[in-house]
């Protein structure tokens, strides 16, 4: 834009706030202050909009770079590769005696740490408990 066109449009933006905002004032409420000052920023972007159309030939666009896209090749048939079967022999758990799985209540971690204190001590534990409730 040429010097003078923006001046021209700077001066035509102030003219017309400074006119759509003060007037209304008396007359109209906060939102009819609102709708005027809208109203007129419309105005002021619409003439701005054309001028800019004309002077470069249509809608604005940005112009994207320019991109390296993907260049297609045809797959190629590769042919598959046999490979022999080897057999592997299967292992067998060996027969004999296995321990029973215990699932008593002495047999948990906390049974096993309350029974490595000695007798004096597990006595004392349990009469702190008994107070405890």
């Amino acid at each position: 834009m040429s010097k003078i066109t923006k001046t021209a449009t700077a001066a035509a933006t102030a003219l017309s706030l400074a006119l759509a905002l003060p007037a209304p004032a008396h007359a109209w409420g906060e939102k009819e202050q609102n709708l005027a000052a809208l109203a007129a920023a419309g105005i002021v972007g619409t003439l701005l909009w054309q001028q800019y159309r004309r002077q470069n030939g249509g809608v604005p666009v940005g112009r994207a770079p320019a991109q390296n896209y993907p260049v297609y090749t045809a797959p190629t048939y590769q042919q598959p590769r046999y490979q022999q079967p080897r057999y592997q022999q299967p292992t067998y758990p060996q027969p004999g005696y296995s321990a029973p799985i215990s699932s008593s209540v002495y047999s948990t971690p906390a049974a096993r740490a309350f029974n490595s204190y000695s007798l004096n001590e597990r006595r004392a534990i349990q009469s702190r408990l008994q107070r405890a409730g």
